[in-house]
């Protein structure tokens, strides 16, 4: 479902940790076949999250 990964925001400075930044990323999820459903689109977010902490040892900022 997930069709596009865009990065639009990169930040480090003082509001971040010494050898961290911050990412901001825009995707894009679509099923030509129908429209999704919320709770689809939530789980297919947490699946996408779950992947970066996995791979990378990325954190959400809340």
């Amino acid at each position: 479902m997930l069709k596009e990964v865009q990065v639009f925001d990169v930040y480090q400075g003082a509001m971040i940790a010494p050898g961290k930044k911050s990412m901001a990323v825009h995707l894009v999820y679509l099923d030509e076949g129908k429209t999704l459903k919320e709770e689809e689109i939530q789980a297919a977010v947490k699946k996408a999250i779950l992947a970066l902490q996995t791979t990378f040892g990325a954190e959400v900022r809340s």
